[in-house]
């Protein structure tokens, strides 16, 4: 059963890039839709060999029941965890409250970082809700909780990745301003 939703675009994609710029530009600018899945589907038509997708769809890793129940736990840990800002306080002093907040309440996630298919395995390692809520994450799950609780302290944060020189490994951080 496809549970998600299906968005109809206002002009259409020329391309599977820009399908990619799209998702990602959303995917990383709204840790709070922490159950749209890493994958997505296009459709659209073909016009004298050429490809255009006109919409695109979000798979969601939990059904509706699913998502307002993580969506009240995830409210109610922001909510403990935001009372510690205090008001007027610096900005540097509110994101180190924020920083050792989520890194009191979340280690990182082995068995995820570990696994053939992480994302498809332990979809929730990857967001704010894993982070702060289930308290299991990788640096993705971490960067978009520290992103997430930023946003609610009114902090411009993008989400930034790349990968190791040596091992190649890929990783995400967290770019505050």
């Amino acid at each position: 059963e496809y549970i998600g939703v299906k968005v109809e675009l206002p002009r259409s994609l020329l391309s599977q890039q820009e399908a990619k710029t799209l998702y990602t530009a959303f995917t990383w600018d709204n840790p709070q839709f922490f159950y749209v899945g890493n994958v997505y589907g296009l459709s659209g038509r073909n016009t004298e060999g050429r490809e255009y997708y006109d919409a695109i769809s979000l798979v969601y890793t939990m059904n509706a029941q699913e998502r307002a129940g993580a969506q009240r736990q995830l409210d109610a840990v922001t909510e403990e965890i935001l009372q510690d800002i205090r008001p007027g306080e610096y900005a540097f002093s509110k994101e180190l409250t924020l920083h050792d907040a989520v890194a009191a309440r979340c280690t990182y996630d082995e068995e995820a970082a570990a696994s053939e298919n992480p994302a498809s395995a332990y979809p929730n390692a990857f967001t704010v809700y894993g982070a702060l809520v289930e308290g299991r994450a990788v640096c993705e799950g971490y960067s978009r909780a520290m992103q997430y609780l930023l946003h609610k302290v009114g902090m411009e944060c993008t989400l930034v990745s790349g990968s190791g020189k040596k091992t190649g490994v890929a990783h995400m951080w967290n770019l505050v301003t």
